[in-house]
């Protein structure tokens, strides 16, 4: 009898060591679940941030003669090249290029004229283009704008590109703002026009 209860009792003893061993075990787990979910969440958010840091970051480009000056995301990584026939030459090296320059007024011209002849003067120089749009009014800031895009492959890279002309009237002259990229990165850069326009600067 007394055997019995001996038996009994360390049936009971390997019992209750299991269950604590089980439990440890689950405490454990639960805990490392929770570890884990709570860093992976934290490098989450770090990784979001760090992204959006980057994207916010601008750099602002000016003109030699401090005249004008332009401050675009630098996610674009542009690099500036200065050149006398450009207030402003920006280059990427995913082909993605942003040039700003200026003419003067002519009098007794309407600026819908000027933009018309420089569309056809434009586009004289590409042996070959498509998607040509017509001549479009834009109000930028209050002024007056007239913009027009086409497509057109460039021979050596062997690849088509995305080209937009803005003529910008304000109250020195008309600045002249040229956009071009892959055809390929449209999504990427379709933000691109409003963004060089909305921080253009003049002096």
């Amino acid at each position: 009898m007394i055997g019995e209860f001996s038996n009994y009792r360390q049936l009971n003893i390997k019992k209750v060591i299991i269950v604590v061993l089980i439990l440890i075990l689950l405490v454990v787990s639960i805990t490392v679940f929770i570890i884990s979910r709570t860093m992976k969440h934290e490098n989450t958010e770090n990784t979001v941030l760090k992204t959006e840091n980057i994207e916010a970051k601008t750099e602002v480009f000016y003109s030699v003669d401090k005249s004008v000056s332009i401050e675009l995301p630098k996610k674009y990584q542009l690099k500036q090249v200065h050149n006398s026939e450009y207030l402003i030459k920006l280059s990427s090296d995913e082909n993605m290029d942003v040039y700003i320059s200026k003419m003067e007024k002519i009098e007794n011209r309407p600026l819908s004229s000027i933009a018309r002849a420089d569309k056809l003067s434009y586009l004289e120089e590409y042996n070959a283009y498509s998607n040509l749009s017509d001549l479009k009014e834009l109000n930028v800031n209050g002024n007056s704008a007239y913009t027009y895009s086409f497509h057109y492959l460039d021979e050596n890279l062997r690849k088509a590109f995305y080209i937009q002309v803005v003529l910008l009237e304000l109250d020195d002259g008309i600045y002249v703002f040229d956009i071009d990229f892959p055809l390929d990165d449209l999504t990427i850069y379709t933000n691109l026009t409003t963004e060089v326009l909305e921080k253009f600067v003049k002096y």
